[in-house]
């Protein structure tokens, strides 16, 4: 192998570098490639094209400068790179792209703008129809608790559970004002010379407060209606009223004017008082002492009690009683219904009341003849469907007895009756009540409904 041999630029000079077996393998080991148009081995490098070429395992120790434009230097490390311009500039991917995600990106400060569809809003700007915005929250709080925050800090605005914001009214001094008071209040006819409650007050002259009162009346402008109408003097005639008169309304919503014709309807609310009075056209003031009549009523004696001036009628009644039997069949003697009240018996508490007549339906149609024992007071006779059993004390309020007979009874098919008057049985009231007693004996084999005979008294009050 020979080294370090000249090799003339042009003259096409071969190389014998290596000998192994009579087989020669050329090789170009350069040192200095002159300057110039030269070419290495079969690449003439001069009229390589611009782009990504390769050059062989070249090792290439300098490059002149890149020229100016769009140049690619394969993979490269670039430690600096110049500022961007001012502009829309790009690096890599990020080309400005709606949508486009960048990764974390820290924000000092936004500009929310104050337009229809920003979130920000001008003061003082007028709301429109479709504006954007953002929905003011607050917290609930039911208790509404002291918050822990100091005076100076941020809290947020509180609700109560249907969602009302708390609020508070409060004093000059900062205080809660938790009940609210309508002054002192008055009762008609009270006296008080100087008011401290709540009162009506007006303005006088000199923007002066007044209360009203008899001395300073509240001042009253009549815009409408201000004629007095045509006056009249007592006893005159007019058969049309044109002016101001007494109106009073009658049935129908209709209106009248104070007549003979149509007197204006009073109520009398209390007894007139002791004195001279007058009732109509009678002056008692000057009835002569006497056995006077006043129409046809002789007012000189009416003696003591409940007493009837003109035609009364005889109160009386016809009294429902339905009696509560037992469901079981009945033997004679046994109590066919133990003693019940009868409300409104007697006119008045401690009356008396004549019993005149009993009717009675049977609507079971057994047609079996009983007793209806009358007593003064609720007591037993015994248990029903067993033989009775009073006492001697409880027998002492016992007031009568009407029977019942199976001759009585009227046959109507599926019910029947009987009516039994001029019974003139006196009966009286208990002490303080307006109730009686009634109690029913079994005289027969009847076998009942619980609500099978049905009573109806016939009674003249006292």
């Amino acid at each position: 192998m020979a080294n370090n041999i000249e090799v003339t630029v042009g003259s096409g000079t071969t190389l014998k570098t290596t000998d192994n077996a009579s087989v020669h393998t050329p090789h170009h080991n350069v040192d200095v490639i002159a300057a110039g148009d030269n070419n290495i081995g079969n690449v003439d490098v001069a009229s390589i094209a611009a782009g990504d070429n390769n050059i062989g395992n070249v090792d290439v120790v300098t490059l002149p400068a890149l020229p100016a434009g769009t140049n690619n230097i394969g993979d490269v490390d670039v430690l600096s790179l110049p500022a961007l311009p001012a502009g829309t500039n790009a690096i890599g991917k990020l080309a400005a792209n709606s949508g486009v995600d960048i990764g974390d990106v820290d924000v000092t400060s936004v500009v929310p703008g104050t337009g229809a569809t920003s979130l920000g809003k001008a003061i003082d700007g007028a709301a429109g129809a479709t504006d954007t915005g953002v929905a003011a929250l607050q917290v609930r709080d039911d208790a509404l608790a002291t918050l822990t925050p100091i005076d100076g800090d941020y809290n947020p605005l509180r609700g109560n559970a249907r969602g009302a914001q708390w609020v508070a009214i409060e004093d000059g001094a900062g205080g809660q004002i938790t009940s609210f008071g309508g002054g002192t209040q008055y009762t008609e006819a009270d006296v008080d010379a100087t008011i401290t409650g709540t009162a009506v007050m007006w303005e006088d002259a000199s923007d002066t407060l007044r209360a009203v009162s008899a001395a300073k009346p509240l001042p009253v402008n009549v815009v409408a209606g201000s004629a007095a109408g045509t006056e009249y003097t007592e006893a005159d005639i007019d058969a049309s009223i044109a002016g101001t008169a007494i109106m009073w309304e009658d049935t129908s919503d209709t209106l009248r004017a104070v007549s003979a014709a149509k007197p204006l309807p009073t109520q009398v609310s209390a007894a007139l008082p002791a004195g001279t009075n007058n009732i109509g056209d009678v002056d008692i003031a000057s009835i002569a002492a006497g056995t006077n009549n006043i129409g046809d009523v002789d007012i000189l004696s009416i003696a003591a009690g409940e007493n009837v001036i003109g035609k009364a009628a005889v109160p009386g009644a016809l009294i429902d009683v339905t009696l509560s039997l037992d469901t079981a069949a009945y033997a004679d003697g046994d109590v066919l219904a133990d003693t019940q009240t009868v409300t409104s018996m007697f006119r008045v508490a401690d009356g008396t009341a004549t019993l005149d007549s009993i009717h009675v339906l049977d609507e079971d149609d057994q047609g079996q003849a009983l007793d209806l024992i009358f007593l003064g007071a609720n007591n037993s006779i015994g248990t029903e469907n067993a033989a009775v059993s009073v006492t001697d004390a409880n027998a002492r309020d016992i007031q009568g007895r009407v029977r019942i007979g199976a001759a009585d009874y009227y046959d109507m098919g599926g019910c029947r009756i009987a009516t039994i008057s001029g019974i003139g049985l006196k009966l009286k009231a208990a002490s303080g009540v307006t109730t009686g007693n009634i109690a029913a004996v079994s005289r027969g084999t009847g076998t009942y409904t619980a609500s099978g005979i049905r009573l109806k008294l016939g009674l003249t009050w006292d």
